[in-house]
């Protein structure tokens, strides 16, 4: 979501919504903690990460079928919410358990300390982040494509596919950028050594803003502008169509592996009826004044190998999701993952 509209709808949510998140979003915040069962070690981990649609936007919509067959044929939790919004936050706390303590998309900024890409390096698991469209794994830029005197922008240029903030392993300086220049690919990349037979330990996938349900700025020469909601729909579900079936068709698709598509955080409320599902919490949620501010209930979908169907209410967030794959690995949880009171996503995975 760009910072304009966030500053938008987080000021009327604040403003409109504070009775509906007392009365209606306490359960989120409960401090009632989560018994920690273990996973059984994953094969492969792969996050598809999608943007601002919401649970109750995607389901039933004749605009996202294949959405909707995966709903019904594999894991789903119901009850799954972003960590806040806007987009950046949430990038950040599922790779690090912190939102770093912000609140705009701005992709100036760098931040320190571990993220599960140290412990995947330190446990020598291989791992690798897919951002569709980027030019190149050098890339410095905040947009693509647009002329490099605008790719360091810190707002959205007319057009384009690329965006830094939906790229979190960028943002952290703990990543040595030799790291980065031989870990991040773009989708083509990632394709070709798909269909040759090789997948890292964990993968992330960031597909481009025409695919990820993002958009582009609402000018008259964008191709999927962020106004045309339908056909954003349609390119998401056309997207995971292609991808998802390319993923499971591999021969390292087997065993213990497990996919993770989810969204960042849910649409931007239509009216004061909906606020409470835009800021629906989870454990560890951020507080705004004083108020907890989630990210709004959005699809968790959950395939692996033996998967069938299965719908779980777990009331969990990224956190969880970070949370449930170092559980996997045994590896130190870190930031709000630790806290008890944040759940695993243990009844859609398969336990040790």
């Amino acid at each position: 979501m760009s910072v304009r509209l966030s500053k938008i709808f987080l000021g009327l949510a604040l403003v409109f919504g504070v009775i509906w998140m007392l009365l209606r979003l306490g359960a989120g915040s409960s401090s009632a903690t989560t018994p920690i069962e273990p996973v059984a070690p994953f094969r492969h981990v792969v996050i598809i990460m999608m943007e601002n649609h919401g649970t109750l936007e995607l389901r039933d919509n004749p605009n996202t079928p294949y959405i909707n067959h995966l709903i019904a044929t594999y894991g789903f939790d119901p009850q799954y919410r972003g960590v806040t919004h806007p987009s950046l936050p949430n990038y950040l706390a599922t790779i690090s358990g912190s939102t770093q303590g912000v609140w705009t998309d701005n992709p100036g900024r760098l931040f320190g300390g571990p993220t599960i890409v140290s412990q995947l390096q330190d446990h020598h698991l291989s791992w690798e982040g897919v951002m569709e469209s980027i030019p190149s794994p050098t890339f410095e830029g905040n947009w693509y494509p647009e002329p490099l005197a605008k790719a360091h922008a810190s707002s959205a240029p007319s057009i384009v596919l690329y965006a830094k903030k939906h790229n979190p392993f960028v943002f952290f300086n703990s990543i040595p950028r030799s790291l980065l220049r031989t870990h991040i690919v773009n989708l083509r990349t990632f394709q070709r050594q798909l269909a040759q037979g090789h997948l890292a330990d964990f993968v992330w996938i960031t597909p481009n803003l025409c695919h990820d349900m993002h958009g582009e700025p609402n000018i008259a020469a964008a191709r999927c502008p962020v106004a045309n909601n339908a056909q954003l729909e349609r390119l998401g579900n056309q997207f995971l169509q292609q991808l998802v079936p390319e993923i499971m068709h591999s021969p390292r698709w087997q065993g213990n592996s497990a996919m993770f598509i989810t969204w960042d955080e849910s649409g931007a409320p239509s009216g004061i009826t909906s606020v409470s599902q835009y800021l629906a919490a989870a454990p560890g949620a951020p507080k705004f004044l004083g108020i907890t501010v989630g990210g709004g209930l959005v699809p968790l979908i959950v395939i692996t190998p033996e998967t069938r169907h299965r719908t779980v209410s777990i009331v969990c967030n990224h956190y969880s999701l970070l949370k449930t794959i170092e559980n996997s690995w045994h590896l130190p949880y870190l930031g709000k993952a630790a806290s008890p009171q944040v759940p695993t996503l243990v009844p859609l995975v398969p336990k040790g």
